[in-house]
């Protein structure tokens, strides 16, 4: 088993990378996967502080993940193919689907890694939360909600 460790000590020597642990005792050091940290000492490995030990669960699961994203593409495109009984069809329904997740993506990376929220004007930011938690409480609300921000946006962007 791998752990994810920032450095190890193994045989009296602190040593920078992940370690191998075979039966209980560390066996080999390698590289540090990128994010991961904590420290392990050589001997029986019970209790790790501040590591990993699913390194090479997480390795397993993402690095099938693009295959895995391939063969929904693929599936969905032959069941596409079959419905509407022509491959451009298909083709450009599966494009426009990647291309739609794309930049919701984006969008998401551009409002929650960039801030572009905090560049809206104080009143229509506490407009804006306050009109998520109405539609977070009730969902049948969302005509009057929307209704509330527009007129609050007409209101702020004179």
């Amino acid at each position: 088993m791998r752990l994810g460790v920032e450095a190890a000590l193994v045989r009296g020597e602190l040593v920078v990378g992940d370690v191998e642990v075979d039966a209980g005792r560390v066996v080999g050091v390698g590289r540090l996967p990128a994010g991961r940290s904590g420290v392990a000492v050589p001997g029986f490995v019970d209790v790790q502080v501040n590591g990993y030990g699913g390194v090479d669960f997480l390795s397993a699961v993402y690095g099938a993940f693009p295959w895995i994203i391939l063969l929904a593409l693929i599936l969905a495109l032959v069941m596409l193919m079959r419905a509407f009984r022509s491959v451009v069809l298909a083709l450009v329904a599966v494009a426009l689907d990647v291309l739609s997740v794309g930049v919701a993506y984006g969008l998401l990376v551009v409002v929650f890694r960039f801030g572009a929220g905090d560049s809206m004007p104080g009143a229509m930011q506490t407009a804006w939360w306050s009109a998520t938690l109405k539609y977070l409480q009730d969902p049948s609300q969302l005509d009057s909600i929307l209704s509330d921000l527009e007129n609050t946006a007409k209101t702020v962007y004179k």
